[in-house]
């Protein structure tokens, strides 16, 4: 009897899983209409950075030794 009802456990689970994978798409679906948020700092930070233009590891060296726009956030720029 014990076999069972964890056989009933088991077998209940992917269910669950695609019901909260369901919820959380139809929650997070209206992101994909966002645009780039141009107004904020997104422009000088990313788009305008001379640090992110190139990718090598000069740049990388340099992120870690510089700021840019008065803000020292290397892991930050590394991860645009």
């Amino acid at each position: 009897m014990n076999t069972e009802h964890s056989y009933r456990k088991q077998r209940s689970e992917p269910w669950i899983m695609k019901a909260m994978i369901l919820v959380l798409l139809v929650v997070w679906l209206p992101v994909l209409s966002n645009g780039f948020l141009l107004n904020w700092d997104d422009q000088w930070m990313v788009l305008e950075n001379p640090y992110l233009q190139d990718a090598n590891l000069q740049v990388v060296g340099t992120i870690f030794t510089n700021s840019y726009g008065s803000q020292y956030s290397p892991v930050n720029s590394l991860a645009y």
